[in-house]
Formats: C-alpha cells, structure tokens, sequence
C-alpha cells in the first residue's frame, strides 16, 4: 500500500488570511504559530487546533486565478487589467512574469505552485491583498 506524503508547508511561508487546505477543508489562516493553527475560518472545518503537518497548498489552477480576477492573455498567460503582473503555467509549476512574457521586456521573478503562495507574492509585489471577485 502506497503513502502519500505531503509537501511541508512551513510556518514561515504563511501569512495571516492565507488560503489552505486540511482534511480537504479550505481554511483561511489568522493565527498561527511554528506547528499549528490556533485560528481559521472555514465552512467547513469544526476542528478547534490544525496541525500544520496536516495541512497542504491549494494547488494553483486556471480556475482560480479567474475567481481573483485574472483573465486569460494568451495561450497559457493570465493577467488582470491595470497589472503588470503576468502568470503563465507550464505543467504544476506558474511563472510569474514582469511586463509581457510575449514580449523581450517580461521577466519572471518567481515560479510558484499553490494558492498562498500567489497571495503572499501578489501582497509583497503590491503591497495589497488579493481579493476574490464574488
């Protein structure tokens, strides 16, 4: 019988308001510390204490950058009106791209794979949050 191990995600890659999943519950994180989640909020998870070990990325699809409001540029290339932020998926792995990557002027400056990880590295690129279009 094969086991599935999940990647580790470490406290240090987590900010507060991160989207995560446990138990195949998303969970949005408030408070945490090195080993677990003290405070969430979920519509469907009841448990009072989530141990990170226990917890993965929400893996980034095409789907969800459309629910935060990118839309589709390109082949593989996603980007959101009145940013200069472009993403491009290439297997599991999403290019984030300065400027135009159909251009010579684009220039990636990260390759992600999960959810929180574009809300942190939208957050430290703008200084805002991402927000989810309802």
């Amino acid at each position: 019988m094969e086991t599935t191990v999940l990647p580790l995600i470490k406290s240090s890659d987590l900010r507060i308001g991160n989207k995560l999943l446990f138990d195949e519950h998303i969970v949005d994180v408030f408070m945490f510390d090195t080993e677990n989640i003290y405070e969430y909020y979920s519509t469907t998870c009841t448990d009072d204490v989530i141990a990170l070990k226990n917890c993965e990325g929400i893996p980034l699809t095409r789907e969800i950058l459309g629910k935060y409001g990118y839309v589709k540029e390109g082949y593989n290339s996603f980007k959101k009106i009145g940013s200069n932020l472009e993403f491009s998926f290439s297997g599991k792995e999403v290019a984030c791209v300065v400027g135009c990557s159909r251009c010579r002027g684009g220039v990636t400056i990260a390759t992600i794979e999960y959810l929180h990880q574009l809300q942190n590295l939208v957050y430290l690129l703008t200084g805002t949050e991402l927000e989810m279009l309802l």
